[in-house]
C-alpha cells in the first residue's frame, strides 16, 4: 500500500481566498444512499474564486486544530467557572444562613453540575 498525501477527500472543495469549504452530496431519492458528488465547477459564494479539492491530510490537520481549540476553549471555561464559583462560595459564607447564602449555594451546585459528564448523575 503506497502513501499519497493528496489524495482528496469525495466531494470535498475549499476556496484558496477566504477558507470557505464546501461538501458536494448526491441525494438518491431512488433507493435512499447519499454519495459524494466530486465534480468540479462550482465557484465560493463569498468571493467567486474556484474551489479547489481538499486533501485528506488538509482535512485531518484541520479537524486536529477544530479539536485543539475546543480542548483549548473548555480548559478556558473551566477555570473561569472555577473562579465564579469561589466568589459565589465567598458572597455565600459572608451571609451564613440567609437566602443570599442559599442562592449562592444553589448556583455553585448547578455549575458543577453543568461540567459533569453526567448531570443526571449528581446528589442534591
Amino acid at each position: 500500500m503506497s502513501f499519497d498525501p493528496d489524495i482528496h477527500v469525495p466531494g470535498a472543495w475549499r476556496c484558496a481566498k477566504c477558507g470557505f469549504r464546501l461538501q458536494q452530496m448526491n441525494l438518491n431519492a431512488q433507493d435512499g444512499t447519499v454519495t459524494s458528488r466530486d465534480q468540479a465547477g462550482d465557484v465560493c459564494p463569498n468571493d467567486g474564486a474556484p474551489l479547489w479539492r481538499v486533501t485528506w491530510k488538509d482535512d485531518a490537520a484541520e479537524a486536529f486544530d477544530q479539536i485543539q481549540a475546543l480542548i483549548d476553549e473548555n480548559a478556558r471555561l473551566r477555570e473561569a467557572n472555577g473562579i465564579l464559583e469561589d466568589a459565589l462560595q465567598e458572597v455565600g459564607d459572608d451571609y451564613p444562613g440567609s437566602s443570599c447564602q442559599q442562592w449562592c449555594q444553589h448556583q455553585v451546585k448547578a455549575a458543577r453540575a453543568a461540567l459533569s459528564p453526567n448531570p443526571e448523575q449528581q446528589e442534591d
